[in-house]
């Protein structure tokens, strides 16, 4: 488990980037059913179908829901962190024992 926020950040932007990946992966447009070779008991083989497309397309549906959820959550925890950060006189960082007084 990540200590810093930021680290937190970076982990939930690539699994943002997995679920973008996997959309591409899978344009919408070209999914077809998907189906799996069974044999019967006689040794004849047939398509079995696996999966429907319509369950694909709900599947991409929801990965493009979080998606976009994930990257909205991302934004709200970085202007959060943005606010946290306060500026010292003169445009300077606050170092460690300033930062403790501020932390209070």
């Amino acid at each position: 488990m990540a200590t810093n926020i930021n680290d937190e950040l970076a982990w939930l932007e690539s699994k943002a980037n997995s679920i973008k990946e996997y959309v591409d992966a899978n344009p919408y447009h070209e999914v077809e059913d998907r189906t799996n070779i069974k044999y019967d008991k006689f040794g004849n083989s047939y398509d079995e179908v696996v999966q429907k497309i319509e369950a694909i397309h709900k599947s991409l549906r929801e990965a493009m829901r979080d998606y976009a959820l994930l990257l909205s959550q991302i934004d709200k925890l970085r202007e959060e962190e943005k606010r946290k950060e306060v500026e010292a006189r003169g445009g300077k960082e606050l170092n460690s024992r300033q930062k403790r007084f501020v932390d209070k």
